[in-house]
């Protein structure tokens, strides 16, 4: 009787030493602290910095930026209850976006391009979506190119991102 009560408190706790291992090395999503610094040159701003990836942007003071996967960012309001609002940065250059061509080829299969600008290193797109779950839905996409492919940025161009998505974008740097 007692050996059958010690392996069985042997078993759970090499389970529960596996499962610790497994969740260990699980990806984590990260709510970034924001970093305000008095050189923003936005009033009313903070500045965001990820020394991982080596970047930085600005964004207004009490919005939420968080790493949902690695190398994917999303840029929240306060009182945002929506996941998937927000404004997206997408730095994993995977997929659609491995090349900078393959990235605009991306907007223009996605979008019916009403406006295309460029602010700093950025392409900037404003189109209405084309088909499936997006169609008929307008939206920002901007594409950066970097040596490794393309970022990608995106919002549904809807109050409180519209007015926001330009200037985060437009700060938005590479740095070493």
């Amino acid at each position: 009787m007692k050996a059958s009560t010690i392996n069985l408190v042997l078993m759970a706790m090499v389970c529960v030493f596996v499962v610790l291992i497994i969740a260990s090395s699980l990806p984590k999503a990260s709510v970034a602290e924001p970093v305000a610094i008095a050189t923003s040159t936005r009033p009313g701003w903070s500045v965001y910095t990820n020394k991982r990836y080596n970047f930085t942007f600005e964004y207004p003071v009490g919005y939420r930026v968080e790493e949902r996967v690695g190398g994917f960012f999303v840029i929240s309001a306060p009182d945002e209850r929506v996941p998937q609002s927000g404004i997206s940065i997408d730095i994993r250059s995977q997929g659609l976006f491995v090349t900078y061509p393959g990235a605009l080829e991306q907007v223009e299969r996605a979008l019916t391009v009403s406006s295309d600008t460029n602010i700093g290193d950025w392409r900037v797109f404003t189109g209405t979506g084309k088909e499936g779950m997006i169609s008929g839905i307008e939206f920002k996409q901007a594409v950066m190119r970097i040596a490794s492919g393309a970022i990608v940025a995106e919002t549904i161009n809807r109050e409180p991102y519209k007015s926001i998505f330009d200037d985060v974008v437009g700060s938005f740097k590479l740095v070493r």
